[in-house]
């Protein structure tokens, strides 16, 4: 797997470059396309040479797809003019429970892998097909987005009558030419490498990190957790935690368009690192309750604690990444790189979450101690949530009530300033 989470981080470059060059709308079909492709390969692999290069071409077009359709989401939720960024994260978690009953229905059947997996990406194509026309073209994103032109392209021109955006009958001095040449190239080894920007594409990069970091080290380590300290408790009961949290997630990440609107991006990033940093607290305190006579069910105190403690941390989670790309999309320079800055940043934090999270658990001899060092993890969200961009439908209604007013107040004092007529 590392194969893979390897192929999504070094897909994020590339993302950024193809959305410059060529829009989201085509670099996002591509990266559905070869995903599709990749998709049955797994299944046709005969040794671990094999299945470790068809992995990391899995993880090239997943991250490829990953970052180019967030910005698609962006430029629709442009065009729409309010948030809808979450129901978009949301269809994700809904889609993924409909590919897991697919496959369920196909194993079932006693269908073998390589025609379980053919006709997923067979169904994956068709909706990729129907959904193309509906997508904004390079050429409208500009329109929408004025910062998703090719800056690169537009900076440097190799030929023609401009050089590095200066006319050739422009006098400047050669030292300023050189300047101009040397921060074009600082600004393309920032592209290359992921490096923020700015300090908002900086501080939204963290808040995905930090986000991602501890979503895939809840994913990873949550059912160890409840094997080694709840004992007593059946099966099902271990299980009922790790659903509470993704339908918590699935939930609130179509609850965030409502609340990015009413509360904005800074409190509700804010508030969900509180929440998530509060909930691990109750999953940590959950196994005081546990005695040796505690009962195999899941109403017993310890499993409602923790159970507790995993919806909050999900609702508190599920919002942060779709503000990160939000953000991220709106912000200044070109959109498609910032989305594709801030994807890589994600992908670094749940690569390095499961081994770190392991490593601390081995250092400290306890799985509890790591997940208070989770904890503080996440309650740092809430410092971070003060560094990044406004959101730009933050209170949107409470805005056009007050110019409502304000409109109807100018309107008054100019009717009792107009004079009677006889």
């Amino acid at each position: 797997m590392l194969f893979s989470y390897v192929g999504q981080v070094a897909a994020t470059p590339w993302a950024g470059m193809f959305m410059r060059r060529w829009g989201s709308r085509k670099a996002t079909v591509s990266g559905a396309v070869f995903y599709c492709i990749a998709l049955p390969l797994l299944a046709l692999t005969f040794d671990t040479t094999s299945l470790c290069f068809v992995l990391l071409f899995f993880g090239l077009s997943q991250g490829l797809m990953d970052c180019t359709m967030n910005s698609c989401a962006v430029v629709t939720e442009a065009v729409q003019g309010y948030p809808i960024l979450g129901q978009f994260h949301g269809s994700y978690s809904v889609a993924a429970a409909g590919g897991a009953f697919i496959g369920a229905a196909l194993h079932a059947a006693s269908t073998n892998e390589t025609v379980s997996y053919a006709v997923c990406a067979g169904i994956a194509l068709s909706l990729c097909a129907l959904s193309y026309t509906s997508l904004y073209s390079h050429k409208d994103e500009k329109r929408i987005l004025p910062n998703s032109t090719d800056d690169m392209v537009d900076t440097v021109i190799h030929t023609g009558e401009q050089e590095f955006g200066v006319e050739k009958e422009d006098t400047r001095s050669t030292s300023k030419i050189i300047v101009d040449r040397r921060s074009t190239l600082l600004t393309s080894l920032r592209s290359i490498f992921m490096i923020p920007q700015t300090k908002e594409i900086a501080a939204l990069s963290l808040l995905g990190f930090l986000a991602a970091y501890t979503e895939s080290a809840i994913n990873t380590w949550l059912f160890i957790y409840y094997g080694r300290y709840f004992p007593n408790s059946a099966s099902t009961a271990k299980s009922a935690g790790f659903i509470v949290f993704e339908v918590a997630m699935g939930s609130g990440r179509f609850c965030s368009d409502f609340l990015r609107k009413y509360f904005g991006s800074r409190k509700l990033a804010q508030f969900g690192g509180i929440l998530a940093g509060c909930g691990l607290g109750l999953l940590v305190w959950a196994p005081s309750f546990t005695s040796e006579s505690s009962t195999n069910t899941t109403t017993s105190p310890d499993l409602l604690c923790a159970g507790f403690g995993m919806f909050m941390c999900g609702c508190g989670i599920s919002t942060l990444i779709p503000v990160s790309f939000a953000g991220a999309g709106y912000s200044e320079g070109h959109s498609g790189t910032a989305v594709a800055t801030v994807g890589c940043w994600m992908y670094a934090g749940g690569i390095i979450s499961s081994p770190l999270l392991g490593a601390i658990s081995n250092a400290c001899d306890s799985l509890r101690y790591a997940f208070i060092l989770l904890a503080i993890c996440a309650f740092t969200i809430a410092p971070i949530g003060c560094l990044i961009p406004e959101d730009r439908y933050a209170n949107q209604d409470k805005q056009h009530v007050s110019d409502d007013q304000d409109m109807a107040s100018s309107a008054k004092q100019s009717d009792s300033r107009t004079p009677l007529l006889p």
